[in-house]
């Protein structure tokens, strides 16, 4: 592999980790009814997150 084939792995890992993150964060919000309207922003958040994580290194998918 190349170099910058890594270097581009490990850019959507980190970038996936982050959108998850931020994700997490914003799910909190949601325990209130009155943060609702942050639904959509969580959904694509983690829409996002799970579809740069291709080798489940942030999302767990791979069958045990």
């Amino acid at each position: 592999m190349e170099k910058g084939y890594l270097k581009y792995d490990k850019m959507k890992a980190l970038a996936s980790r982050l959108l998850y993150y931020i994700g997490h964060l914003v799910s909190v919000f949601l325990y209130f009814d009155c943060f609702t309207f942050l639904y959509p922003v969580y959904k694509k958040l983690m829409i996002w997150s799970s579809d740069l994580d291709k080798d489940g290194k942030v999302w767990d998918t791979m069958n045990k």
